[in-house]
């Protein structure tokens, strides 16, 4: 797919990168939100508070949720977990946009 895109998360302590399952943005994501990161920087957080997770809103391509569009929650594993992270968890059908409160 053209438009797919996968998140990685790099552990500075242990050197692991952790590559999740692909998925294609969200239009409202890629139109209104990338192209002003920089504006939306200290506002707008796709990290959970605790730092265990992330959303994101799109298209998934693979694993339990394939082919589900809406926002979607990524649990990140714990440093001692071994093989593949676990699959995102759909958490509103259909969204366009998703964002954690700053606490």
């Amino acid at each position: 797919v053209d438009d797919a895109v996968r998140w990685e998360v790099f552990d500075a302590l242990t050197g692991r990168i952790t590559r999740f399952e692909a998925f294609e943005p969200s239009g409202t994501l890629v139109s209104a939100y990338v192209p002003f990161f920089d504006q939306y920087a200290q506002s707008v957080r796709l990290w959970a508070p605790d730092g265990e997770s992330f959303c994101y809103a799109g298209r998934s391509l693979g694993g339990e949720t394939g082919g589900e569009t809406g926002a979607f929650v990524q649990s990140v594993p714990p440093r001692s977990a071994g093989g593949p992270p676990p699959s995102p968890v759909l958490i509103v059908p259909r969204a366009e946009a998703v964002f954690w409160s700053p606490t």
